[in-house]
């Protein structure tokens, strides 16, 4: 059984890479380990399949991002379609 607010790994990374971090797997080391860059700020960390509420808080607060972003990533300013213009 999973806990209520976790979320699947995919999402996790696709909303740190729309926030501008650098994600990718760790070619040296632990396998399964992901690299994490933005700006000054670089770590390795595991990222499980299906991320826990606490670790999407310490993302949201490490890098800035809207904890919303990850429960809901329709709202992710470049997934946002244009506004329509009347004919």
């Amino acid at each position: 059984m999973t806990d209520i607010g976790d979320v699947a790994k995919s999402v996790v990374i696709e909303v740190l890479r729309a926030h501008g971090v650098e994600v990718s797997e760790q070619q040296d080391g632990e396998p399964g380990m992901m690299l994490l860059v933005k700006g000054d700020l670089l770590e390795v960390r595991d990222i499980p399949e299906r991320a826990s509420k606490r670790l999407l808080q310490y993302f949201s607060r490490t890098y800035k991002i809207p904890i919303h972003h990850f429960y809901n990533p329709q709202m992710l300013p470049d997934r946002l379609d244009p506004p329509k213009l009347p004919n």
